[in-house]
């Protein structure tokens, strides 16, 4: 296989893709994450997934390119990388004793121009905190910073916050794996 060029710069994506014994460069898309108005989590993901794909794959034609997009929801509300202690806070809090649902999207734009994608959806179950439960938790700002949902799941930190997961666990930490392997079989 080629060596593909992975539009990402996240260290999880990285991660994954070396450990499965994948040749492939790196090239960040910095695109307008934004949500459009009224967008739903599902195709929130699938446009931004697609558009990091598209924005690499314009400088470089004729290449394989592979992006992906992860973010939570509580019902319609994304709730993406946290700026602040206090907006982990409230996402963390909002998710406690409850369930939400985390999709995730990898997009391949293959050389000869064609697109393939697929979204993700898993249901993850979060056990009751208390506000004192939460403040231990984001009292380490490597907990919850840089990581969609306040929460890092491949983290002991952030394992300990689920109670239940239904779906992909690779997808909860950024890239769905059974998914991104059948893409990269078709290039």
């Amino acid at each position: 296989m080629e060596k593909f060029i992975l539009a990402s710069k996240s260290q999880r994506r990285i991660d994954f893709l070396t450990e499965l014994g994948y040749g492939f460069e790196i090239m960040s898309a910095d695109i307008d994450e934004s949500a459009k108005k009224a967008e739903k989590p599902r195709e929130y993901v699938k446009r931004v997934a697609l558009e990091k794909a598209q924005k690499v794959a314009e400088k470089n034609s004729g290449r394989d390119v592979l992006a992906a997009d992860t973010i939570c929801a509580v019902g319609r509300r994304l709730l993406g990388k946290p700026e602040t202690k206090e907006q982990a806070f409230e996402y963390i809090k909002m998710m406690s004793g409850a369930s939400h649902r985390v999709y995730s999207s990898v997009c391949l734009i293959k050389k000869n121009g064609e697109v393939k994608s697929k979204v993700i959806e898993t249901r993850v179950k979060f056990r009751p905190m208390s506000n004192k439960d939460i403040e231990a938790y984001l009292a380490n700002e490597a907990n919850w910073k840089g990581f969609a949902g306040a929460y890092a799941i491949q983290t002991a930190a952030g394992s300990s916050l689920v109670k239940s997961i239904v779906g992909s666990p690779s997808s909860i930490i950024g890239l769905p794996l059974y998914e991104t392997q059948c893409l990269l079989s078709q290039i």
